[in-house]
Order: C-alpha cells, then sequence, then structure tokens
C-alpha cells in the first residue's frame, strides 16, 4: 500500500470517527433525538447506495448498520 493510499485511508477514518463521536455527542445532551440521529445515519446508508457493490461501499454499509442496530438502534434507551 503507497503512502498516499494509507493516507486516504487513515482520512476516511478519521472523518467517519469524529463524525460517530459528534452524533454521540449531540445525543447525548439533547441536541439530537434518538430518531434524528437515526436519521442522519439512513441518510449516510442512502448515500452510500450507488457504492454499496463495491468492496469500500459494502463495508461503509456494514458500518453504518452496525451503528444503526447497535448504540443507535430503536430499541435503544435515550442517553
Amino acid at each position: 500500500m503507497s503512502t498516499e493510499d494509507t493516507k486516504s485511508m487513515g482520512a476516511a477514518v478519521a472523518g467517519g470517527l469524529i463524525a460517530a463521536s459528534l452524533i454521540d455527542t449531540l445525543t447525548a445532551k439533547g441536541v439530537l433525538s434518538l430518531d434524528e440521529a437515526r436519521q442522519v445515519l439512513t441518510n449516510a446508508m442512502q448515500r452510500n447506495a450507488p457504492y454499496a457493490r463495491t468492496p469500500t461501499g459494502f463495508e461503509a454499509s456494514q458500518i453504518i448498520a452496525g451503528l444503526l442496530s447497535g448504540r443507535f438502534s430503536a430499541r435503544s434507551k435515550q442517553p
């Protein structure tokens, strides 16, 4: 893997971590409701749809689905 590929992967991971942390923080502070957080993730899943059949798009959809079925599940308690 080249240095540029490594930097790109690092930027993608950092962006995802920042976005997930932001959703966590906004939900914990009551700025976003659980339903609104789920809507953000659902929108992200829909934006990924054209890429879902690529290896990278598939991985992205798996991560988003994990968030939707995990800590942002409709069954989870509001922080």
